[in-house]
């Protein structure tokens, strides 16, 4: 919790309504030529120095309860107690933000582990499917240029090798015959080999036959699909290989997104407990000066009225009192080219009066803008009020008049 304090040495000018009078000719005829006129304004007195006691309690989601705070009207001292803020849930906020804490770095070191684990897996995945890539690419490119004509080569080899067969057993039964033609002797075994050959010889024709057919169905339609299934894939390689580098990227994106994430909660769940950390069951706020305490803002205030009371309930950045040292007051004024260049060589005199008490201070300038705005540059005035006979936020009349 810090203490917020809100200075108005020079801010002040921005909360006055001025409103310049108008000399009348008769005074205009007694004054020097070329020297300024003289002339009135109706003012309102604020304080030189006035501070906020102001609540900050930065992230606190707890209770906050007024203890106590000064009665309107109390004059302090520099370091006095204006009020007392206790916070009854401060233990349980720490140890809420220790837990979120731990809760945040364990995500944290999850999402690392996973990121850690993409990363290793994208190359070792990226290689397998370039290897399976690869295989199908070299299958398909050897097919074509040589596996496709050794299929061919061997479906016609096929076939001559059962018509050489049909020839040579042609060939043997034509031996045969001649062999035992005109021989009666042994007639039942010529019967026998003669036979066997000739059933032989009719399979072969049979095989040869279905040999054919074969292989016309191998050209025409096993063939041309190994060709097509070669081909496709290849294809289906390439795209699996082309689909698993944006899976690996999407998921490496995903955990390193979400090790982003967890960066960040863990880096806000550090700073939510080094913050609670400071917390503390009460706070004692204290005048940075001496002055008048009034509460609350000035809008709508008299310095008399209680804004605040023991027990009520606070939010983290409450603005409890004010403190106003009246010592010195001040006032602005919009001055003409003429009157400011009076003021600044000092060839006038600014006055205070409160004609209802028949009261006259001199005042003298403290501060003068560096802009005009409307043809007027602002100017500020400073009374001295160290027997506290003027009020903050009293109305004045202040004269600018030659020098005496």
């Amino acid at each position: 919790m810090t203490l917020k304090l809100g200075s108005a040495a020079f801010a002040v000018a921005a909360l006055l309504w001025v409103s310049t009078g108008t000399p009348s000719r008769a005074d205009e005829s007694k004054e020097a030529p070329g020297s300024a006129p003289a002339a009135t304004f109706q003012a309102s007195l604020q304080a030189a120095q006035k501070s906020a006691i102001t609540l900050d309690v930065e992230g606190f989601g707890g209770e906050l309860k007024l203890k106590s705070i000064v009665t309107p009207g109390t004059v302090v001292k520099a370091g006095d107690a204006v009020a007392t803020v206790v916070a009854p849930d401060a233990a349980q906020e720490k140890a809420d933000a220790e837990a979120s804490a731990r809760a945040a770095q364990a995500s944290l070191d999850w999402w690392s582990h996973v990121n850690a684990n993409e990363l290793a897996r994208l190359s070792q995945n990226l290689e397998r499917e370039k290897l399976e890539f690869d295989a199908a690419k070299v299958a398909y490119e050897y097919f074509m240029s040589t596996g496709k004509q050794d299929r061919i080569k061997n479906a016609e080899l096929n076939i001559q090798g059962h018509r050489d067969s049909i020839q040579d057993q042609e060939e043997e039964l034509r031996q045969l015959e001649a062999l035992y033609k005109g021989n009666d002797l042994a007639k039942e075994s010529q019967d026998i080999v003669l036979n066997r050959s000739r059933r032989r010889l009719e399979q072969s024709r049979i095989r040869l036959k279905m040999a054919l057919n074969e292989n016309e169905r191998y050209l025409k339609f096993d063939l041309p699909r190994e060709e097509a299934f070669l081909k496709l894939g290849l294809e289906q390689a390439r795209m699996e290989f082309e689909a698993s580098k944006v899976r690996a990227e999407g998921r490496l994106c995903e955990s390193t997104g979400g090790l982003h994430r967890a960066r960040q909660e863990a880096a806000a769940a550090r700073r939510r407990e080094q913050r609670a950390s400071r917390l503390q069951p009460e706070w004692v706020l204290t005048a940075p000066h001496g002055g008048v305490v009034i509460h609350a803002g000035e809008q709508g205030s008299d310095g008399m009225t209680s804004v605040f009371s023991a027990g009520q309930k606070l939010s983290g950045n409450a603005t409890l009192a004010w403190v106003l040292d009246t010592s010195s007051l001040r006032c602005t004024l919009w001055l003409t080219a003429a009157q400011s260049g009076a003021a600044q060589s000092q060839k006038n005199l600014f006055s205070v009066a409160l004609p209802e008490l028949s009261l006259t201070r001199d005042a003298r300038v403290v501060a003068q803008g560096a802009i005009y705005r409307d043809g007027k540059l602002a100017v500020t005035i400073e009374v001295d009020n160290k027997d506290a006979l003027l009020l903050h936020g009293q109305p004045c009349v202040v004269n600018l008049g030659a020098r005496r």
